[in-house]
């Protein structure tokens, strides 16, 4: 076997949708976070506080759906947000959910963050260009779709 093959081929890698999809989030959630820096948010914190504000006051579970996260991660991402003071967890209505609500000082913090995040979108739309921006978002939602069926 050629050196550096590895047992499923010299193609597997560039092949594979999991690893193509990754790398592409990492480096994109690299280029938002720089243009966020300045905000004090980090892009996937920026993105749920974004989902959470827009939705109003939902439990987790919901959230978490929305956000195609599982809830034991996005309690986690969840935690340095309440500690700051940019969102508020509490009990549901029947005492056995959670239900997340954005703060004044949160929803402040996404309006000093958005322009900046407009930038890191502008950049990369302007950069693969609207009609691909717009088919390659279309693709993505039915991929996830796809993948969330199972």
């Amino acid at each position: 076997m050629p050196k550096g093959s590895g047992i499923l081929g010299p193609d597997a890698h560039a092949a594979c949708a999991c690893l193509n999809f990754r790398m592409v989030s990492r480096a994109l959630t690299q280029m938002y976070d720089d243009y966020l820096q300045s905000s004090g948010l980090r892009a996937t914190q920026f993105t749920i506080l974004s989902a959470a504000s827009l939705a109003g006051r939902m439990p987790l579970s919901r959230l978490a759906d929305l956000l195609v996260m599982d809830r034991t991660t996005l309690t986690r991402n969840l935690g340095p947000l309440e500690r700051a003071g940019l969102v508020r967890v509490m009990a549901g209505v029947d005492r056995r959910t959670r239900e997340i609500v954005v703060t004044d000082r949160g929803q402040r913090a996404i309006r000093r963050a958005l322009p900046l995040w407009r930038l890191a979108q502008r950049r990369f739309v302007g950069h693969i260009g609207k009609g691909s921006w717009l088919e390659l978002r279309d693709t993505l939602i039915r991929i996830v779709a796809f993948a969330k069926e199972g």
